[in-house]
């Protein structure tokens, strides 16, 4: 499954149904979205190098994988934002990315970002919305 930040930020702060999702999973994709979201997060926060730690201890977990994206993503990317204008929805660039790397590489995408709902019924992978 790929993830997005606000699903990472869960499981950081112990949220049960996101560790039973993670831990039922054969492999977790983190976006580099992803880390570019967290990272501005913690430059914000009381707590920037413990919290870039726990980040390195995750991504140093078996199992994890970093992904980026590529030409072919750039083409899902412009099909997810035009239907979730089409549906009236305006996402983050950040979470259209995220979406269309999910869609692209087949993979359920794991939120706790109810703005993802609309995108649904073009991942075919699936949402998982905690």
């Amino acid at each position: 499954m790929i993830i997005d930040t606000s699903a990472y930020s869960a499981l950081q702060q112990g949220n049960s149904d996101v560790q039973n999702t993670f831990s039922g999973a054969d492999v977790i994709i983190v976006p580099v979205i992803v880390i570019g979201e967290l990272r501005y997060g913690f430059a914000n926060g009381a707590r920037p190098d413990e919290n870039e730690a726990v980040l390195q201890r995750f991504l140093a977990t078996e199992g994890v994988r970093l992904t980026d994206v590529t030409l072919d993503t750039t083409k899902v990317y412009a099909e997810l934002y035009m239907y979730a204008r089409k549906n009236g929805k305006v996402l983050s660039f950040n979470d259209l990315w995220i979406a269309a790397l999910a869609k692209q590489l087949h993979m359920p995408l794991l939120t706790l970002d109810k703005d993802f709902e609309v995108l649904r019924p073009q991942l075919p992978a699936g949402l998982l919305l905690i």
